[in-house]
């Protein structure tokens, strides 16, 4: 069940750091995460970036690892 998830962030694209504050987890966490394709993200040159939209239908799917992008 898919419910409405809103993050309080005003950035569109968000960083590791936000990441990490968001999730409560620490920036390896999140590396950890990208690397093993569990949340959804994109690469800007050698950055690891994050679309709030994504990032906010992930969440409301529970983080499911199977709506990765």
């Amino acid at each position: 069940m898919q419910t409405n998830v809103q993050l309080n962030v005003e950035k569109d694209v968000l960083t590791v750091p936000d990441m990490a504050q968001i999730l409560e987890v620490s920036r390896s966490m999140v590396y950890s995460m990208v690397n093993s394709g569990q949340i959804p993200y994109v690469k800007v040159g050698s950055k690891t970036r994050f679309i709030k939209s994504q990032i906010e239908a992930w969440l409301a799917d529970g983080g499911s690892k199977e709506e990765v992008v």
